[in-house]
């Protein structure tokens, strides 16, 4: 018994050792003052190289893992500019609407090839001092309205997972009761091989599903607070070290 479990272990520190996280696109907003407006139709990756995990190999660290074809551009989806705000000698980038204008993010056609996963991540603040209703669309792998599109959507205290079967039809797959506002947390969503999704804050899955339909490419991947179609989120939050990792 002894002998299996010390193979076990040191299967799986092989595979840790062994294992890498590459960077797909990434953005601090460290490129921005405090106060900008971000006007423009998009927000390039500021990813230096130097954010992957055992991801540099080579005598002098010169090597990474190859890239993942994409579009690693972040769009606005909004219907007034993001703000940046500084905090803790850190820039963040600022999601404000009264739930009359649409605030969101994303990237176009990331694509997931076999035997990879993905793993979506970023810090957050939602502040519920100055706007009680606030919610906020922490990922979304689609356009509103599109069969398939699945959101994970934090409101009334609630994380919640919803499926939309089609255009008139969603369904909530899960939702759990979590205290998230009024304080820094993190947020990671991850797919592996194309199947499995896997939700967590703070590093403590909260959600995992698997799905019969296979996920290679997500067409619309974004954060914000569009729930649904025509209907936007009343949202005061902050989000910071965006990163979209590829890893095996």
């Amino acid at each position: 018994m002894k002998r299996t479990i010390m193979i076990i272990l040191l299967l799986m520190t092989a595979v840790i050792s062994f294992a890498y996280y590459h960077v797909y696109s990434y953005q601090d907003f460290s490129d921005f003052n405090d106060g900008d407006l971000i006007n423009d139709a998009y927000i390039p990756s500021n990813d230096d190289g130097s954010h992957g995990i055992n991801d540099r190999w080579g005598d002098k660290n010169q090597y990474t893992w190859p890239d993942v074809p994409g579009d690693t551009n972040f769009y606005l989806d909004s219907g007034k500019p993001l703000s940046i705000k500084e905090i803790e000698d850190e820039n963040a980038l600022h999601f404000r609407s009264d739930g009359t204008e649409k605030l969101n993010l994303g990237l176009s056609h990331v694509t997931l090839p076999v035997g990879m996963m993905l793993e979506v991540k970023y810090q957050f603040y939602i502040d519920k001092k100055e706007t009680p209703e606030a919610a906020f669309v922490f990922l979304s792998t689609d356009l509103p309205g599109k069969e398939g599109r699945i959101a994970v959507v934090y409101e009334d205290g609630k994380v919640k997972v919803i499926r939309t079967i089609n255009r008139y039809r969603k369904i909530v797959e899960y939702e759990i009761e979590y205290k998230a506002y009024n304080e820094w947390k993190e947020f990671s969503f991850t797919l592996w091989y194309r199947k499995e999704f896997r939700i967590a804050i703070n590093n403590k899955y909260l959600y995992t599903y698997k799905s019969i339909q296979s996920y290679p490419e997500f067409p619309y991947l974004s954060i914000g607070n569009t729930i649904d179609e025509g209907e936007n989120a009343i949202t005061d939050t902050y989000i910071k070290k965006l990163v979209i990792y590829h890893f095996i």
